[in-house]
């Protein structure tokens, strides 16, 4: 079995640019993702399955939504007074 060698806090993680989403009156952040696939459409045709749902976030989910920048890494969000040359120090490969 393969180790894995992959560092999840060193991802970026983005925001899909195919998810509309917006604010409710309480402030929590709302997905709406549209279902274009085929077993969608079966669905939607067979079950009266809705073409877009409406995912409503909690008030975690609309807080990480909302400091989603595209830039910083997951270890970023998590120790956010580091400063770029520590985590350069800390992240620098040993030789």
């Amino acid at each position: 079995m393969k180790k894995n060698t992959k560092n999840y806090l060193d991802f970026v993680p983005v925001k899909n640019p195919d998810i509309s989403w917006s604010k409710d009156a309480s402030g929590m952040i709302v997905l709406q993702v549209t279902r274009k696939g085929f077993f969608d459409k079966i669905a939607q045709r067979f079950f009266k399955v809705p073409s877009t749902s409406n995912i409503k976030l909690d008030k975690h989910g609309s807080f990480i939504w909302d400091c989603i920048d595209d830039e910083k890494s997951v270890y970023r969000y998590f120790n956010p007074g580091i400063t770029d040359e520590e985590l350069n120090k800390k992240t620098k490969p040993i030789s």
